[in-house]
């Protein structure tokens, strides 16, 4: 015959399964959301990192940009200095030529003044002669300073043309535009999975092992495998008495105690 130690074996068994199942299933899923947030967790490193490569790059190309925008500016800045220095020096010597053809346009007149008085003519004549002298000299004065004039105007017009060239480079150099590198998404942290149901699953496997334990106890009982023990009597006093195996103690509380207590 079988013991009543089987069923109760066999619904621990089941309820030890039960719990280990549950158990599993659970670090099976606390593994895979670690796993899932490791993942997340390289893939937002990786991220950052191109994003600050990113910003990097655009800021290594905004600084060359405006480097080459400062070179540019400083050489055309030297070439207008260098054309305005260039039609100065003509100014200089325009003016130089001028003052030289005056000068010699003055002596030729005072010998011309003096051949005439050296004649010793004196009369009208000779004022008409001298003052046709001084007019010649003023005409050609007047000429040179003329073109003289010309020369400057036409010299201060190259000046305008190379502050303008000036002025068209430095404004034809366009900056970089600098992209604005944002911040990538972070990817979410998944939260580990709640203990709760776990423990009604395992909860419910020790339900399911009990209930399978008293199952199994039924049914072997039906089948006479479990026989239920006798319960041990027990035998009464009254009863050892009639036998002689038991007597009862009497009392007599009507004789004076010979104890005298004072």
């Amino acid at each position: 015959m079988c013991s009543v130690v089987v069923p109760i074996v066999l619904g621990v068994a089941q309820a030890g399964l039960g719990i280990m199942q549950a158990a599993a299933a659970q670090q099976e899923a606390r593994n895979q959301v670690a796993f899932a947030n490791m993942v997340a967790e390289q893939q937002n490193e990786f991220d950052q990192l191109q994003a600050t490569a990113a910003r990097t790059t655009e800021n290594q190309r905004e600084a060359m940009r405006e480097e080459e925008i400062r070179r540019n500016t400083e050489l055309a800045q030297v070439t207008r200095a260098n054309q305005i220095a260039q039609i100065n020096v003509r100014q200089l010597q325009e003016r130089e030529a001028a003052s030289q053809k005056q000068t010699e346009t003055a002596k030729r007149a005072l010998q011309a003044a003096g051949q005439i008085r050296a004649q010793g003519r004196i009369g009208a004549n000779v004022d008409l002669l001298l003052a046709d002298v001084r007019r010649q000299q003023a005409s050609y004065d007047y000429y040179t300073d003329r073109n003289l004039a010309f020369v400057n105007l036409e010299l201060q017009e190259r000046k305008k043309i190379a502050q303008g060239e000036y002025a068209n480079r430095v404004a034809n150099q366009t900056p970089y535009l600098k992209q604005t590198i944002l911040d990538p998404f972070e990817r979410p942290m998944r939260s580990m999975p709640s203990s709760t149901p776990y423990i009604l699953q395992g909860a419910s496997a020790v339900l399911g092992g009990v209930s399978s334990g008293l199952s199994a106890y039924g049914q072997m009982k039906q089948a006479g495998l479990i026989r239920p023990t006798a319960p041990t009597s027990v035998t009464p006093s009254s009863a050892l008495a009639g036998r002689g195996l038991y007597s009862t103690p009497t009392y007599n509380l009507s004789t004076t105690s010979p104890i005298n207590y004072f």
